[in-house]
């Protein structure tokens, strides 16, 4: 279920922890933006106080930043050059995790169990500021996982060459930008189906 939560984690996390009585909080870590891996030290710092084990998933990027400005004795690469001396000291990018089977999924509730709405709604366009009668720019692009699939897939078919360009295809500019940027299509799926398929094309 989707639970909308607005309001500041350092108020908001504690109550739902202990409304919850949850012991495990994962979340998307920040990679890039100071601002945003400041927040996420204000929620560890919050989890820890509240006994509450944390795992963060860094997913954005092939590889973990920090391991990198590790290997490069504490110096952000500022070269691609430099890029690609660091990565056979970090090896292989890790394989996108496998997708859950719904059937093997165990449910906790009994089924006459009554299971509580979600927290909160979608806000909707007013409560983000704006107009009730303002037209919103609207194009052809569909969001989500399934389009984002569908167009690796086309663009892999279209462009399959030999498998030693794999830095063309992850370096050009197409219609798969928006999906990997709004985490609709993560780069190590990416990456593993062009590897999939330059191993395969005999083009």
């Amino acid at each position: 279920r989707l639970n909308v939560l607005i309001g500041q984690p350092t108020v908001l996390l504690p109550e739902l922890f202990q409304k919850w009585n949850a012991t495990k909080l994962t979340f998307q870590a920040s990679q890039v933006s100071s601002e945003s891996m400041k927040y996420d030290e204000i929620v560890k710092l919050v989890c820890t106080e509240n006994n509450v084990q944390i795992v963060p998933f860094y997913s954005h990027t092939l590889y973990n930043p920090s391991d990198l400005i590790a290997l490069n004795n504490g110096q952000v690469p500022l070269t691609y050059k430099e890029f690609r001396r660091l990565l056979p000291l970090v090896g292989k990018p890790p394989d996108p995790i496998p997708e859950p089977n719904p059937m093997a999924v165990f449910i906790a509730t009994k089924p006459t169990e009554e299971v509580d709405e979600p927290e909160g709604v979608i806000p909707t366009l007013q409560d983000l500021g704006f107009e009730k009668d303002e037209a919103l720019y609207t194009n052809s692009w569909v969001g989500g996982e399934t389009e984002a699939l569908s167009r690796l897939s086309s663009f892999c078919t279209r462009r399959v060459t030999t498998p030693n360009d794999p830095v063309h295809w992850l370096m050009s500019k197409d219609t798969l930008s928006p999906y990997t940027r709004f985490g609709c299509l993560s780069p190590r799926q990416l990456f593993a189906q062009l590897r999939q398929f330059a191993s395969t094309s005999t083009r």
